[in-house]
């Protein structure tokens, strides 16, 4: 008789289907930029769907320290991807943006995560997947405490 309950399946489940769409990104970046790691990977997704972030806000999204996102944001800079803006509401520090060279790489990003999303939901109908999102949602939301509706 399996010990495992329904919900251990349905993590593992969660967790495999992680790996394996982050090994067919990984995969992907790399072909679109190879020598790119996940964190500068992440950063970009961050500043293409945040504009004019600061160098705190990614550091909350990125759960890293400060030291860790400087070093990571210059080599960005450096390679002319990102650049640094007075921020309009404070001018003792500056935004991050996304330089046009930069806007490319995460919009090629945005199409391969696109066609590869497309694959892997392919087999659920839109009403299926519209539940599943919602599921999802109201599930993280209890994990962080948060009990307000989706």
């Amino acid at each position: 008789m399996n010990a495992d309950t329904l919900s251990t399946q349905l993590l593992d489940a969660l967790h495999d289907l992680t790996h394996a769409y982050r090994s067919r990104m990984r995969s992907a970046m790399h072909s679109l930029e190879p020598g790119v790691t996940p964190n500068e990977l992440r950063m970009l997704i961050f500043l293409g769907r945040t504009p004019q972030c600061t160098h705190k806000s990614m550091m909350d999204h990125m759960h890293a320290d400060k030291a860790q996102i400087a070093r990571t944001l210059n080599l960005l800079e450096e390679r002319g991807w990102i650049v640094r803006a007075p921020n309009p509401q404070d001018k003792r520090s500056r935004v991050l943006e996304l330089s046009e060279s930069g806007a490319a790489r995460v919009a090629a990003l945005r199409e391969e995560r696109a066609a590869i999303g497309n694959e892997m939901l392919g087999c659920m109908a839109a009403g299926d997947q519209q539940k599943m999102l919602l599921n999802l949602l109201a599930m993280k939301n209890r994990l962080l405490g948060q009990t307000h509706p989706v």
